[in-house]
């Protein structure tokens, strides 16, 4: 089987290689939340030192840590069959 991530860059390849795969929101990238899109420069500088403080468990306002990424991955990883395909994000 082949799962993909929803967003479009994952599903148009997961697409073009298999004609029904398995579409699984966990396998979309970290969300950054309030600083999607957003120059470092425009990013409150005590929430960049937060983030530098404890890069692994800190979230930044409105989305979601590497900690809490990574269990959202492992959550999948642990359903997989013992061979799979996964298109997915550099992060994940």
């Amino acid at each position: 089987p082949l799962y993909t991530s929803p967003l479009r860059r994952c599903l148009d390849l997961a697409l073009a290689l298999h004609a029904a795969p398995a579409i699984d929101a966990r396998l979309m990238e970290i969300h950054f939340g309030e600083w999607e899109l957003r120059r470092w420069d425009d990013i409150p500088r005590h929430q960049i030192d937060a983030w530098a403080a404890d890069p692994v468990g800190y979230a930044p306002p409105g989305g979601e840590s590497p900690a809490a990424m990574r269990a959202r991955v492992a959550s999948l990883l642990a359903e997989l069959p013992e061979v799979a395909v996964l298109v997915a994000h550099g992060g994940v």
